[in-house]
Formats: C-alpha cells, sequence, structure tokens
C-alpha cells in the first residue's frame, strides 16, 4: 500500500496544471513501472488509469488514452462515477478515431 500512496502523489503530481504530451506520457510510465515493480495491476490505484486517459486526451494522445481506459475496465471497477467516466472516456476515443471531432476538446 506504501508503494500505491507512493505512486499516486507521484502520478498526480505529474498532471498538475498545465499538462502536455510529454507529462501525460511522463504518467504513464510511471504507472507502468509502478505495476511492473509492485506487482502488477494492484500496485496503482485503478482511477489513476483513467484519469490518465482523460489527460491523454485532452493532449491528442489517442493511443494512450485508449491503452490506459481499456486497463482500467480490466480491473472490473465498481459501478461509480469512474465506471461513467470511463464510458464517456471511451466514447471520445471512438468518435476521435472517425474523425468527427477536432483534435482538442476542451
Amino acid at each position: 500500500m506504501l508503494l500505491s500512496s507512493a505512486v499516486d502523489r507521484g502520478f498526480r503530481a505529474l498532471l498538475r496544471g498545465d499538462v502536455d504530451e510529454v507529462s501525460a506520457d511522463a504518467a504513464a510510465e510511471l504507472l507502468d513501472q509502478a505495476e511492473r515493480c509492485g506487482g502488477g495491476p494492484e500496485a496503482i490505484s485503478p482511477e489513476s488509469r483513467l484519469l490518465c486517459a482523460e489527460v491523454a486526451l485532452q493532449v491528442g494522445r489517442i493511443q494512450l488514452a485508449r491503452s490506459c481506459v481499456e486497463s482500467f475496465l480490466q480491473t472490473r471497477p465498481p459501478k461509480n462515477q469512474f465506471l461513467v467516466r470511463a464510458y464517456y472516456c471511451s466514447g471520445r476515443i471512438q468518435v476521435r478515431a472517425v474523425g468527427i471531432l477536432p483534435d482538442r476538446i476542451p
């Protein structure tokens, strides 16, 4: 649990304020490293993957967003606001994939 809270603090620090592609990539890499070093997906909170997906989508990193949403949904999350946000994010990713929306949505 100590690793999880440390990773979550570092992750949230990367995504604080103005985010760009570099900080989105760094946040995703931090989550990946935590999973590799800490014993799998249980090493981080699943919501961190969803937050990473939302930020990745915001900065136009569609593949990263898709990967993060899929990772979140594989954890079988409880039926709460995060699951709804994951479905919303997934829908935005699918719309972007067919080119209906501009690259960046506020």
